[in-house]
């Protein structure tokens, strides 16, 4: 009988590949006014990317115009655009700057007076608040280098959105605010933990996992913070810690608490390691003893190790919970040769 467990292991494989585009560069212009209509000169313009360390300043001129020749503009970067003018409240916005966007980004921005804004209903915000935008927009910043896998590379707005949302929490007063950041810092530690997890900082990505964990374990959003924290357990031998995170992320998921011991086992058996693939199953029985395919896997170690009676209770147990289960016929076959 063919004993190989390929097909039984999960397995996804990321494929990186390389873009063959040259650099380009475009020119982005914009006007900024006032809120009725007229041009606000001498405005200054700081214009920087949020994935490196570039920054360029501007001021506009007397038809409130600003411009920037060769700018980067492969691969969608995101740009900060921050735009001051004394008597005007200062203005933030997160851009992107590319060919595709060329039809659809802004290219006006206006100014209000600071009673301009209080009478539209945003007013003077609070320090705290404004720390809460500009975290915002750090975060959102990284997002595209995090859904690209560029997790060094977002690490740094990561940790200015972690400290801003962080900054804001301890500034902000009245209790529905400070529950909406909150909710924003859970999502972004969550992010923050998860890539420094990647890039092999566990240390410092395990408070962060931790503790937005600790708020709802049961949340199923907070799978990928639990599956790391599993990773970083095993990766640390803490047996106790995996295992205990292991069955938050069955419970999260609605998974059986095995997956995680039995997966370990079938590497470990790929391996030719029996022994440590017994071990395993022993654990992934313990968490679930209903999950039928530590009884397969566990008669294959016994075949391996000679221990045929072992073998033969193991198949029989498997059938009893799964009898046309995917590998009924092949333990079937099985028996009838032993």
């Amino acid at each position: 009988m063919h004993r190989s467990l390929r097909a039984l292991i999960p397995t996804a494989l990321v494929l990186a590949g390389a873009s063959g585009l040259k650099a380009e560069s475009l020119r982005y212009s914009a006007v900024v006014k006032t809120k009725d209509g007229k041009p606000v000169v001498g405005a200054s313009i700081t214009l920087e990317r949020t994935d490196i360390n570039w920054k360029v300043s501007m001021t506009t001129d007397a038809e409130g115009r600003f411009s920037r020749v060769g700018v980067t503009a492969i691969s969608d970067p995101v740009y900060r655009l921050t735009i001051e003018k004394e008597g005007f409240v200062t203005l933030h916005e997160t851009i992107v700057l590319s060919f595709s966007t060329e039809g659809t980004r802004k290219k006006e921005f206006t100014l209000l007076t600071p009673a301009e804004a209080a009478a539209d209903g945003q007013g003077a915000p609070a320090p705290g608040l404004v720390d809460a935008e500009k975290a915002k927009d750090e975060f959102n910043a990284a997002m595209p280098l995090v859904s690209q896998q560029q997790f060094l590379q977002a690490l740094p707005s990561l940790q200015a959105a972690h400290e801003g949302m962080t900054q804001a929490l301890s500034e902000v007063k009245d209790d529905k605010s400070r529950d909406a950041i909150r909710e924003r810092l859970a999502v972004i530690d969550k992010v923050y933990g998860i890539c420094l997890h990647k890039i092999g900082k566990d240390d410092d990505a395990l408070p962060l996992l931790l503790k937005v964990v600790d708020v709802d374990p049961k949340n199923v959003n907070n799978a990928d913070a639990l599956r790391s924290l599993v990773e970083i357990y095993k990766q640390k031998k803490d047996s106790e810690s995996q295992h205990k995170y292991q069955a938050l992320l069955s419970a999260a998921t609605g998974t059986s608490a095995a997956t995680g011991p039995y997966n370990d086992a079938a590497s470990a058996f790929n391996a030719n390691n029996f022994k440590t693939a017994k071990k395993h199953l022993e654990e992934a029985i313990a968490a679930d003893p209903t999950f039928p395919d530590s009884y397969y896997l566990l008669g294959l170690v016994d075949m391996n190790q000679g221990s045929l009676p072992g073998a033969k209770a193991n198949f029989k147990k498997y059938l009893e919970l799964a009898p046309n289960g995917k590998h009924a016929q092949e333990v079937k076959d099985a028996l009838s040769a032993l």
